[in-house]
C-alpha cells in the first residue's frame, strides 16, 4: 500500500506562475504534479490545498482512482483538501463535525483495504502560525485539533498532511504521546530531524510493516523557465510511504 501526501499550494507553481500567491491552478502546473504522482504508483493520495472539486475529480480519473471526496476548508474555505482512492474505500469529509467547531482547514478520512486489513487514513491540514496571534497560540490550535481527529471513530491508523508544525513541538509531542511513529524518523531519512511541516504519522503497530518512505523533491519536481529562472512544483514537496 503507497500513499501519497501533498500540500500542492493550490497548483500554481513555487514561485507563483501567476505572478503572485492566488488559490488557483495553473494548468501546466496541475499536469506536471498529476504526472509526478503517477510516477510514485500510489494507491492513495492525499492533497492540501486543492483549489476545487472539480480539480479532485478530474485528477482522480487521470490517476485512476476512482473514488474520491473533496472538501472546502472550514473556517478558511479556500484551503480545501482531497483523498483519492482505487475502488471499495469509504471515504468521509469531517471537518465540520458534530458538537465542536469545525477545522480551521480539512479533516479528510478514508478507509482502504491493506493486506488482509483496513486502515484508516486521516488527512488533515492543521492551522499554521499564518493566522494566529503568535507561535505559542498556533501551537495550542493544533493541539486542539488534533484531540477532534484522534477523537474521531476509528482511530486512524496513518495521520498524513500538512501538520504546520516542526520535529519535537507540542503537537508533534501529542502524536508521539498518543501511540504514533514519525515515518520519516523510522525510516532513517536524512532530513528527519530537520525544519519540516509535512508528516505521515503511522499506529506503533503498522509502524512495524513500513516498507519505503521517500520525499519527492528532485528531478521533475525542480524546473527551470524559458529565462533560466529556477522554481517547483509547490513549496511544499511530495510524500510517499509504503507498508505491507
Amino acid at each position: 500500500m503507497r500513499i501519497l501526501t501533498h500540500n500542492a499550494y493550490w497548483f500554481q507553481g513555487c514561485p507563483s506562475r501567476w505572478g503572485r500567491e492566488r488559490a488557483a491552478e495553473a494548468p501546466k502546473v496541475v499536469q506536471a504534479l498529476t504526472d509526478l504522482y503517477r510516477s510514485a504508483s500510489p494507491d492513495v493520495v492525499c492533497l492540501q490545498e486543492v483549489p476545487g472539486a472539480a480539480l479532485a475529480r478530474d485528477m482522480s480519473q487521470a490517476l485512476s482512482l476512482p473514488e474520491w471526496v473533496h472538501a472546502a476548508g472550514g473556517l478558511r474555505p479556500p484551503y480545501g483538501g482531497a483523498i483519492l482512492c482505487g475502488r471499495g474505500a469509504c471515504l468521509r469529509d469531517c471537518t465540520r463535525g458534530d458538537g465542536r467547531p469545525p477545522h480551521d482547514r480539512v479533516h479528510l478520512r478514508a478507509g482502504v483495504a491493506c493486506t488482509g486489513d483496513r486502515l484508516e487514513v486521516a488527512a488533515i491540514h492543521l492551522p499554521s502560525n499564518r493566522f494566529a496571534e503568535s507561535p505559542e497560540a498556533g501551537d495550542a490550535a493544533r493541539v486542539t485539533e488534533l484531540a477532534w481527529v484522534l477523537a474521531e471513530s476509528p482511530r486512524p491508523t496513518v495521520i498524513v498532511g500538512d501538520l504546520n508544525c516542526l520535529p519535537g513541538s507540542p503537537p508533534y509531542r501529542v502524536l508521539e504521546k498518543a501511540g504514533y511513529v514519525d515515518a520519516a524518523a523510522a525510516a532513517g531519512a536524512p532530513d528527519a530531524a530537520a525544519r519540516r511541516v509535512d508528516y505521515t504519522w503511522l499506529d506503533a503497530d503498522l509502524a512495524g510493516r513500513l516498507v519505503r518512505f521517500a520525499v519527492l523533491d528532485d528531478g521533475p519536481f525542480r524546473r527551470q523557465d524559458a529565462a533560466g529562472n529556477a522554481w517547483r512544483l509547490s513549496d511544499h514537496p511530495p510524500l510517499v510511504v509504503e507498508v505491507q
